[in-house]
């Protein structure tokens, strides 16, 4: 059976795939953990087109309450702007 985080680094690789662009998942993974070594920090001091994580997931920041999943700009989430994030 496949855990639901598989399915998102799937759907995440054919994401980038498809642009041209692959970033192999060692570096991903090597970009998460640095960035979960960080202090917590909330989501309004954070400027927009910035990439920070949160909850184990890399965001990409387009709004003052909005980000999106790092290379799939159509998957979107909302956050407080209190919310605790690492960047």
């Amino acid at each position: 059976m496949i855990s639901f985080n598989r399915i998102i680094d799937i759907r995440h690789l054919i994401s980038l795939t498809t642009k041209g662009f692959i970033m192999q998942w060692t570096q991903q993974r090597d970009i998460i953990e640095d960035m979960s070594r960080k202090p917590t920090r909330s989501f309004d001091t954070v400027f927009v087109g910035d990439v920070f994580l949160c909850n184990g997931t890399l965001y990409q920041k387009r709004s003052s309450r909005t980000a999106h999943l790092f290379g799939m700009p159509n998957a979107f989430s909302w956050f407080s702007k209190k919310e605790q994030i690492q960047k």
